[in-house]
Formats: C-alpha cells, sequence, structure tokens
C-alpha cells in the first residue's frame, strides 16, 4: 500500500519531542523522556569539501557529509530532559513546603550519546505527520541558563549528530525523515526506522 500523495510534506509547528540516552552503544529501548515545552529541533549539516586542481582547473570537487549540527530549544527547564539531554547530577532536598531539585554540571562530566525524535502533524491535503530522528547525538555545551526582564527564557542546548555504528540498517545513520500516513504520539520505547 502506498503512503497518500501529499503525507507530511507541510509540517507546520513542531508537538512532540523525545530523548533516548544510550545504553550499552545504543539508544535506550525503553528509557524515552519527553522533552516538555519543545521550541525547535534544527540541524545544520557540516561537511568538508576537497577540490582537486590541474592545468589551471578544477579537475573535480567532492564533500564528505561529516556531522550535522543540531540545536534544540526548550521552554520548559525539565531537569529530567536535560540530565538525558547534556549530563548532570540532579538531586532533591527539603521538606514540605521547602523542597527542591537541585541540577549541577561539572567540568569533567561526561555525559552519554542520546537519540532524539521530534516530530509535527502536516497541514497538507492528506494529512499525517512529519518526523525528524536524530540516532546519535553528543552534546556540545550545557543549556544556555539565564534570567531576563520580564520574559521567558527558552534553553538553548548544542549538539552534534554524528554516524551510528553497528549492524544494518544503523550503519552511517547521521538524520532519518520520515512522513507518515497517521500521526502518532511518541512513546518512551525507541524504534529505529528500517
Amino acid at each position: 500500500m502506498a503512503l497518500p500523495a501529499t503525507s507530511g510534506q507541510q509540517p507546520f509547528n513542531i508537538e512532540d519531542a523525545y530523548v533516548w540516552p544510550y545504553l550499552a552503544g545504543v539508544p535506550s529501548a525503553t528509557g524515552g523522556i519527553d522533552i516538555p515545552g519543545i521550541v525547535q529541533v534544527t540541524g545544520a549539516p557540516q561537511n568538508t569539501v576537497v577540490e582537486h586542481r590541474g592545468d589551471g582547473t578544477v579537475l573535480s570537487k567532492v564533500a564528505t557529509f561529516d556531522s550535522i549540527d543540531v540545536t534544540v530549544t526548550i521552554g520548559k527547564w525539565n531537569t529530567n530532559a536535560i540530565v538525558a539531554l547534556v549530563g548532570g547530577t540532579s538531586s532533591n532536598g527539603g521538606v514540605a513546603t521547602n523542597q527542591y531539585t537541585r541540577l549541577i554540571h561539572r567540568s569533567n562530566d561526561a555525559p552519554p550519546d542520546c537519540a532524539i525524535k521530534a516530530q509535527t502533524h502536516s497541514r497538507d491535503v492528506d494529512g499525517g505527520g512529519t518526523r525528524i530522528t536524530f540516532p546519535r547525538c553528543q552534546p556540545q555545551n550545557i543549556p544556555t541558563y539565564g534570567l531576563n526582564d520580564q520574559e521567558y527564557q527558552d534553553l538553548e542546548v548544542n549538539m552534534s549528530a554524528i554516524a551510528t555504528a553497528g549492524a544494518p540498517p544503523a550503519d552511517f545513520n547521521m538524520v532519518i525523515i520520515e512522513w507518515m500516513e497517521t500521526y502518532t504520539p511518541f512513546s518512551t520505547t525507541y524504534n529505529l526506522p528500517v
């Protein structure tokens, strides 16, 4: 059965995003964590271009697809999502009416790789949805913490999506785009598209 002609071809907004920390070299099969208040997940491909010259002209030009700079912007400061994305140590303390959660990032933290998926409904005639998967990401910084006068503070996290390794179909995947006939909400289970 074929996908309806335009399913998923006009993604609008961002409605859902999850992160799966890696365990034993792969995304945790059932450890997906919702990223509440997701604002955006964007990617900027990075490549290396090599130009072969001779006789005063360009003989050939090739590029290698090295990685993708992924920016994840979140509108809610959710401890579980932040730790899953960039690591850190969180703890709870206090007593009733004065409880707190504390998150500490240290210079020697070594957060695990993670997989990130984001999706939205499509506004084309056939509807459906669009999903983007970055199967292996590595954090490049901690979130842009700060407070602003009379404004909400979104957190921005910079990641690098790099090639996966392992048995097919996982070999060398950096980004996977899916056009779906039916929009299906995420669950905590990680399913690698085949």
